[in-house]
């Protein structure tokens, strides 16, 4: 499980970076780009809990920092939820 977690942390790391660099380059150039909301951040917090040192166990926050649209498609998830039911 060490070899997956630590493949899934590089995987979901590598998509997180390329997602702050697409939204770099969108506000730069003023255009659009596409991201891929949740699965790297996703992917990296998957990695962080089963890489068996218990250390790591406890900054599966990290991924929120590395992959930045996880945060925001949460909260905009919640609100089109709660906007729904109304």
């Amino acid at each position: 499980m060490t070899n997956l977690g630590i493949w899934l942390i590089v995987l979901g790391s590598i998509m997180g970076l390329l997602n702050w660099a697409s939204g770099v380059t969108a506000l730069v150039k003023r255009n659009n780009t596409s991201f891929i909301p949740f699965l790297g951040g996703l992917l990296c917090m998957l990695g962080i809990y089963l890489y068996s040192g218990t250390l790591f166990k406890s900054f599966w926050w990290v991924a929120l920092v590395i992959d930045f649209t996880l945060v925001p498609a949460i909260f905009i998830s919640g609100y089109q939820s709660i906007k729904h039911e109304k």
